[in-house]
């Protein structure tokens, strides 16, 4: 089994790692984490968690992005259910992207959000209700309550995001790199200085 980690364990994992893949891409960190939760949430002991569906635990698929024609990788056929344009619920089978390790799966998302056209909308959005908003009419998910459901978990994991995205924030401050490089910076300012 998977190691079961809570809603705010999970986002402080990959904080560091969602920090980087966003950087400039238009993709809110609340979008990141709440299609993961909700995609690859799985109940262990009558709780849910994160990464624990069966998609999530044996293809390293967070968040549930089908394996088309286009995709040259591993593939992972399971049931999942569907929706129609008129609300009516179904399941098929269908082909899901398999991955090594669920670093790979936050990589691929961010990739394929970035060079799928139907999501550039969605990517200019100006806030992370519009991107959801704009998630679910480019047909990411076919659940006509899709993007609420984000919102939902979106607003109940903000604090989780800020508080680790701060920590992200202070490493990167704090690390002996950034600090070597603003004592060097201090350095060539003063020694410009002095030649004058």
């Amino acid at each position: 089994m998977a190691e079961l980690l809570t809603r705010e364990q999970f986002i402080n994992r990959y904080s560091p790692l969602v920090a980087e893949l966003i950087k400039n891409t238009g993709i809110y960190p609340q979008t990141v984490f709440a299609q993961a939760i909700v995609e690859s949430q799985g109940k262990v002991n009558g709780v849910y968690y994160p990464a624990q569906s069966k998609l999530s635990r044996e293809a390293n698929n967070l968040f549930g992005i089908k394996a088309d024609s286009s995709w040259k990788g591993d593939r992972y056929n399971i049931n999942t259910g569907e929706y129609t344009p008129q609300g009516q619920y179904y399941t098929e089978s269908a082909n899901f992207r398999a991955y090594d390790s669920q670093e790979d799966s936050f990589k691929d998302y961010v990739r394929f959000l970035q060079v799928n056209p139907r999501y550039q909308k969605a990517l200019k959005a100006g806030s992370f209700l519009d991107q959801v908003n704009e998630l679910q009419k480019a047909g990411y998910a076919t659940s006509p309550s899709y993007a609420t459901l984000l919102y939902q978990v979106g607003l109940s994991i903000k604090g989780f995001i800020q508080s680790s995205f701060a920590n992200v924030t202070n490493v990167v401050k704090k690390s002996p790199v950034s600090s070597i490089l603003i004592i060097a910076l201090f350095g060539l300012l003063a020694y410009k200085l002095i030649k004058k």
